[in-house]
Order: C-alpha cells, then sequence, then structure tokens
C-alpha cells in the first residue's frame, strides 16, 4: 500500500503543472515577471541616456561585480524607486523596500533581494536582440542554464514550466522556450544553427564575448 501511495504522489507531481487551474496560475505570474522585466530595462535605458548610452554596470569597473551592484546605480540618480520590480512570482529573492537614506542607496537591493541577472558590458548601440536581463540561472555560464527539475519552486536558478523571462537590448520582454522538459541545467531553445538566442548574440565585431552578471544570492 505503501508503494501505491508513493505512485499516486509521482503522478500528481508529473501532471499537476499542466492542470488547467495550476497554468493559468502561472500565466498570470509569467505575466507579472515580464512586467517587472520590462521595467527594469526602461531604467535601464534611462540611466544609458544620462551616461553616454552605457548601462549601470559599467561603473562598476574591475571589481567583483554582481547584477545586484549593477541595478542599485538606477536607485542612486532615482531611475527608479521601486525595490520590488526586482523579484519575480514564486521566487526567494524579494526585496525589503528599504534603500536607505545615504546618496549610494546602499540598502537597495541586498544580498538575497534580487531575482534577475545581467549581461555585462552592454550599451544601448549594441545589437537589439542580445539578451539583457533575465531569471537568475542555475549556471552562470554563456550561454546560461536553468533547472527545469526544480520548476515552479523558489529554487535559485528555477524555470517556470516550459520558459524562462527575457529581456533583450531592444526592449522586448517575453518566456522563451526551454530546450528540454526535465534536467537540472536546461539552456535556451535553439532557434536557428544549432543555436539558441545566446549563443546567436556573440559576433566578432558587436559582440566578441558574452558575460553573465549573476545574483548576490546571500548565500
Amino acid at each position: 500500500m505503501a508503494s501505491l501511495g508513493v505512485l499516486a504522489l509521482v503522478v500528481i507531481y508529473a501532471i499537476w503543472p499542466k492542470a488547467p487551474g495550476y497554468l493559468r496560475y502561472e500565466k498570470g505570474n509569467l505575466i507579472k515577471a515580464t512586467a517587472n522585466c520590462r521595467q527594469i530595462i526602461l531604467a535601464m535605458k534611462a540611466y544609458a541616456a544620462d551616461h553616454d548610452g552605457k548601462y549601470p554596470d559599467s561603473q562598476l569597473g574591475n571589481m567583483p561585480r554582481n547584477s545586484n551592484m549593477a541595478f542599485r546605480r538606477l536607485f542612486n540618480g532615482k531611475y527608479t524607486e521601486n525595490e520590488m520590480i526586482f523579484t519575480s512570482p514564486v521566487s526567494r529573492f524579494v526585496p525589503d523596500g528599504i534603500l536607505g537614506d545615504d546618496d549610494e542607496k546602499r540598502r537597495a537591493l541586498e544580498p538575497g533581494e534580487n531575482h534577475w541577472a545581467l549581461t555585462a558590458g552592454m550599451d544601448i548601440n549594441k545589437p537589439g536582440d542580445i539578451p539583457l536581463v533575465y531569471e537568475n540561472p542555475a549556471n552562470a555560464s554563456w550561454p546560461p542554464n536553468w533547472s527545469v527539475d526544480q520548476r515552479w519552486t523558489n529554487t535559485r536558478g528555477r524555470s517556470w514550466t516550459e520558459s524562462i523571462v527575457v529581456g533583450q537590448n531592444d526592449g522586448s520582454v517575453s518566456p522563451r522556450e526551454l530546450a528540454a522538459k526535465e534536467g537540472k541545467a536546461v539552456g535556451l531553445a535553439k532557434e536557428r544553427d544549432g543555436k539558441d538566442i545566446f549563443e546567436l548574440a556573440i559576433d566578432p565585431v558587436n559582440f566578441p564575448k558574452g558575460e553573465v552578471l549573476d545574483i548576490d544570492a546571500g548565500e
């Protein structure tokens, strides 16, 4: 009887993400995540307009860097005052809304308060189809990958059922399909020439090397 109970749980685990109620719930969460990513990119565009087209990570120099540090600079110039756009539904990384009273806003996006990774070294003049802001990966390689096995959990690097939210340099934001329906390190689905959008972004002239600025998870 115990084995039948375990089997039943396995079956429920397998079909639950496909249930209509859950899919409607996930669709709503994807809309929220997409809206947050879009607001981050809009703030970055406003920042770039005042900084010779460069995004905030350009001010970090050669110090150890992460996306929390880069995004924090958006608060310095009041390009945003809303910390909550840096989270996502079903994420363990949630801001506390405290920015700090100092000019540097050092309390903004402290470790564990930012869900979103960032491509380093970008500016507004680089090709629009390059991924710019996206959900924190399981592995911050180039191309990055995510854990489908941890989908719809708050685990670092988790995916949604079949996708990840990605914002590109032209400001477009959408859920992008993953290459597999299970696995701990799954990249995006291939677009053309056997490459995903991260791999397609590499260009010897305009973008010779991709680098992910991962989150500071506080772990």
